[in-house]
């Protein structure tokens, strides 16, 4: 499985975990009990494939010598991201309506961010790499930059 296989693989979970609340909320097809299980068990494989996806995202060959790249701008960046989320989810939480069961996702998807970033962390996932004639830079994507650029 490439990279692109692991993010449509997580954005199809995502979208199948909005259209579940979506179902729950507008229709009497799921109910509370069922939606919990629901939510549960796909929030899990959320999860694992936005692990799978920094796995994937960040491959290069086993000879390649690479250096820690894990910088301050990245976490500030998944630091406002799920702040962003989780107060998105408090909101919706406390708004009363029916659409305070979204708030599940908000929470899914901050705690997830949580969780990759952990995972690049201790899997050394972010980095700088010099392969024959390229440099490569692993964040959220991988950027290569070949010798006759520069």
């Amino acid at each position: 499985m490439n990279s692109t296989h692991s993010i449509l693989l997580k954005n199809l979970v995502l979208l199948s975990l909005l259209t579940a609340s979506l179902v729950f909320m507008f229709t009497n097809y799921i109910g509370y009990q069922e939606v919990k299980y629901l939510f549960l068990g796909l929030g899990i494989i959320y999860i694992i494939t936005s692990c799978l996806e920094a796995l994937k995202l960040s491959q290069i060959n086993a000879d390649t010598k690479k250096y820690v790249y894990f910088t301050d701008g990245f976490i500030a960046k998944r630091f406002i991201k799920i702040i962003a989320f989780t107060c998105s989810g408090v909101v919706l939480y406390y708004s009363g309506s029916i659409i305070k069961y979204l708030a599940f996702l908000c929470f899914l998807i901050a705690f997830t961010e949580i969780v990759v970033t952990a995972w690049r962390y201790y899997k050394n996932l972010l980095f700088v790499a010099f392969e024959k004639d390229a440099l490569i830079i692993a964040t959220n994507k991988l950027n290569t930059m070949w010798a006759n650029e520069v």
